[in-house]
């Protein structure tokens, strides 16, 4: 047995990364289960969010990977590192993301595992047997004012357990707590087989191949963008069902600098047209938009014809600066009774869950995990109901 070392000054921590029996002997396994809790009464929480519990669980094995399950009640979402390319996407999904792995299973053991390097404080009282294991507890410093994080490790300097717990306004927000098991068997199917090559994402222009400006119903440039209807379909009510695209001319990186989601772009209201977009889908210079667009009183205009305004924001939305605003008239190629709000509602859940863990998807501005599909649609039929009764029919 080692000897312990005292963790409060700079010069002792290092001297424990450096020789201690984790950098040396990592173990083959394991296993860590990581749960989050959103406190009933938690600052300005909505009523969704509050009491909600997720868990990660997080399998190792040298041989095969990482793999890394984020599970919420409305979806399980897995990224696999398998040493060699990092594998993103919803559990049951038919698509998969490839991008960069983030080192061999030792490598990436090694970061979980570096709490010396984060300001470690003695906490001798909190001390715990954990899993029949002697376990030392520490505070960690190197952390938000908000923060407050307490590790168990055990002899080895590995963790076996690490709470955390985030703050505001004076209140718990939320808590999170992980145990680790090492050298434990782990069930061979937690590492996912290869995807099938049709399956695969790669790249930051898949989105913008997916849905072609030449194969669009129209397109128009805007300013330096080009804005694409790729398809509108009228329904009852003077209903209308729109799915647009904005891109950059080269239809990647963002231009004038901005990252992804602040160049996103706006279909908003016109004199004639509410616009309500209820899905957004989006990857480096692409951004594809589901919008349902309805008459603002009871003189609907042309069937099938709607007038939107185009808001392309020069920086971050929520900050002030310059906005293009392009007034645009669309027409629909076709009346389609059956095209009902549940209906458009379903067709944009299904779309956006096509896509949901491999690009940025959003609906309004909460990921998907946030809704069921019941849940969605009944939203969808509020916002709805809510505009009508604002404008009329």
């Amino acid at each position: 047995m080692g000897r312990r070392p005292a963790l409060r000054s700079p010069q002792p921590a290092v001297r424990v990364r450096a020789a201690g029996p984790l950098w040396r002997n990592l173990p083959g396994r394991y296993y860590w289960q990581w749960s989050w809790l959103i406190a009933p009464r938690a600052g300005n929480l909505t009523s969704s969010e509050a009491g909600r519990s997720v868990t990660e669980e997080i399998y190792l094995d040298r041989a095969r990977g990482v793999a890394h399950y984020y599970i919420h009640p409305n979806g399980t979402y897995l990224h696999y590192d398998d040493g060699t390319s990092l594998w993103s996407s919803r559990v049951g999904g038919a698509l998969v993301r490839r991008g960069k792995s983030a080192g061999t299973p030792a490598q990436i053991l090694a970061q979980a595992n570096d709490w010396i390097s984060a300001g470690p404080v003695r906490e001798a009282g909190a001390d715990q047997v954990i899993d029949g294991v002697a376990c030392r507890a520490y505070t960690i410093t190197k952390l938000p004012p908000a923060v407050q994080s307490t590790v168990w490790v055990d002899e080895q300097n590995l963790i076996r357990r690490l709470r955390l717990e985030v703050r505001s306004e004076g209140s718990v927000k939320s808590v999170a707590e992980g145990n680790t098991i090492y050298n434990q068997p782990i069930d061979p199917a937690k590492f996912p087989p290869p995807p099938p090559p049709e399956a695969i994402v790669e790249g930051e222009d898949w989105l913008a191949r997916q849905f072609p400006v030449a194969a669009a119903e129209s397109s128009q440039r805007l300013g330096q963008y080009t804005f694409a209807v790729h398809s509108l379909e009228a329904g009852p009510d003077g209903l209308l069902y729109l799915v647009c695209s904005l891109r950059t001319a080269e239809g990647r990186a963002a231009a004038q600098g901005n990252s992804p989601w602040l160049a996103n772009f706006g279909v908003s209201d016109s004199p004639v047209n509410w616009a309500e977009q209820i899905a957004s889908i989006s990857e480096g210079g692409c951004w594809l938009k589901h919008v349902i667009v309805g008459p603002t009183s009871a003189q609907a205009p042309i069937p099938g014809r709607c007038t939107v305004v185009v808001v392309i924001p020069g920086n971050d939305p929520g900050m002030p600066g310059p906005r293009d605003r392009y007034t645009v008239t669309l027409e629909a190629r076709r009346a389609d009774n059956a095209m009902t709000a549940v209906r458009i509602a379903d067709r944009a859940f299904a779309a956006a869950q096509r896509f949901d863990g491999v690009l940025r998807v959003r609906f309004w501005d909460q990921e998907p995990p946030e809704f069921s599909r019941e849940q969605y649609l009944k939203r969808v039929q509020e916002q709805i109901e809510r505009r009508w009764d604002a404008g009329g029919r």
